[in-house]
């Protein structure tokens, strides 16, 4: 696969470890795994800034690279793809990963094709930002993504952040996990 950065490693391995891993909740596991990085070593692991959105904490860059990264590999732009309907999103996404679209889920199917295989994160990760990385998918990871919205929206950053502005990493003490 060659070298990956952090963010994009992260990302594949919560793919393939979790089984309900939609774009919004991705944001908020993302979002917990830096800031308790943060909180606990006054560092991010990803270098990422988060902003408030309605949801709750979005990692702009990411989603920018993640929509390029499909666009390019795929050779059709997203907007064009969310302007058909799901059926032929699926079958794009599913022939260029040689899937059975029927058996796998989008989410993974879009991860996928990042990735296209599974991911080792001590290639790319400290065993610091590996325990971090475990310790939040256990925790939270099994949250739905209304849940992992809704416990964001209670953390003191979003209470404390304007809309659409940044979050301010000092947040990071008053975590909740």
């Amino acid at each position: 696969m060659g070298e990956i950065s952090k963010d994009l490693a992260i990302i594949c391995y919560l793919a393939e470890n979790l089984s309900d891993l939609y774009q919004t909740k991705l944001y908020k596991l993302l979002f917990y795994i830096d800031f308790l990085f943060y909180k606990r070593t006054e560092v991010s692991i990803t270098g990422e800034i988060y902003y408030k959105l309605p949801y709750g904490p979005v990692p702009l860059s990411i989603k920018s690279r993640i929509d390029f990264i499909i666009t390019e590999k795929v050779g059709v732009s997203l907007t064009d793809i969310e302007d058909e309907d799901e059926q032929k999103k699926y079958e794009l996404y599913s022939s260029y990963l040689g899937i059975d679209k029927k058996k796998t889920k989008e989410w993974y199917i879009k991860y996928a094709i990042i990735c296209k295989q599974s991911i080792n994160l001590a290639e790319h990760l400290s065993e610091k930002e590996i325990s971090i990385v475990e310790e939040v998918k256990d925790k939270l990871g099994r949250l739905g993504t209304k849940e992992i919205v809704d416990k964001s929206h209670k953390e003191t950053w979003y209470l404390n952040t304007e809309m659409f502005r940044p979050i301010y990493f000092w947040f990071a003490d008053n975590l909740s996990i």
